[in-house]
């Protein structure tokens, strides 16, 4: 696949001396440098964060859900709200 990239000057300049200099192409050393770098991430052990959670701070409902799950549900709950208000306030203008 083909794609652009931009590179400062100095270090395109730099890489393509040291192309000439091992007989290799730009490409072939970008394509390396990639290759490594990604085997470095995958072999690199992932964080662990600890349990920093504190029991009792969560009201019953929001219990065993995870954040997505209390977000969502805490959206959903106030877009409820709005459009009852906005309900109330059309009743109350047909009223009045």
């Amino acid at each position: 696949m083909k794609t652009t990239i931009d590179i400062p000057t100095p270090l395109l300049e730099r890489t393509r001396e040291y192309a000439r200099e091992q007989d290799r192409t730009v490409k072939s050393l970008v394509e390396e440098a990639l290759i490594k770098l990604l085997e470095e991430h995958a072999t690199r052990p992932k964080r662990v964060l600890r349990d920093a959670s504190v029991p009792g701070w969560l009201t019953p409902e929001y219990a065993g859900k995870t954040v997505t799950e209390m977000i969502h549900e805490d959206y959903e709950e106030r877009m409820d709200r709005i459009v009852h208000a906005a309900d109330w306030m059309l009743e109350s203008n047909d009223r009045g």
